[in-house]
């Protein structure tokens, strides 16, 4: 079965050249004797370039996707040979427009850049047996199973709350 690729939901009809980029930023410093040495390295977002020449019958349609694409949208980019790169968008769109082509069709030079998504961490906070809250008139006990939610809330806004993790 041949496999197609697409960016969004654009289909690229052909793909002359595709080029993947990661770059890691090393910081380093010189110690005493001269010699340096490295204390922190970060993943940099991969680029990719790819070269694409669209001569079907859609390219019109396909250069306005690309274009409202090209302002930022996020992405994915499917290619042939079954690679899926998730979270992209388009850094820049080249049209080109070759002699060699047809009056119908054009040349895309793109740079996708990955955008890194943050996750959002879920902590889970267990009040400890012991603790004693303070809910106004009278000291309670609060446990993961006995505290109410109201409970709860006072603990938190208190901040007389223990962590177990």
């Amino acid at each position: 079965m041949l496999r197609k690729s697409y960016l969004g939901e654009v289909e690229l009809e052909v793909i002359s050249s595709k080029e993947i980029s990661r770059d890691v930023e090393i910081t380093s410093r010189r110690v005493e004797k001269g010699f340096t040495i490295s204390d922190t390295a970060r993943k940099n977002p991969y680029t990719i370039d790819i070269e694409v020449i669209d001569n079907s019958d859609e390219y019109e349609n396909n250069r306005e996707l690309l274009r409202k694409m090209a302002s930022g949208e996020i992405t994915t980019f499917t290619f042939s040979n079954g690679e899926i790169h998730e979270n992209m968008v388009i850094e820049s769109l080249q049209e080109m427009y070759l002699s060699e082509q047809s009056k119908r069709g054009m040349t895309y030079r793109i740079r996708l850049r990955q955008i890194i998504m943050g996750e959002k961490a879920e902590e889970v906070y267990k009040i400890s047996p012991e603790l004693k809250v303070a809910t106004g008139t009278q000291n309670k006990i609060a446990t993961q199973t006995e505290a109410t939610e109201q409970e709860k809330v006072e603990v938190k806004k208190s901040a007389l709350y223990a962590l177990i993790r």
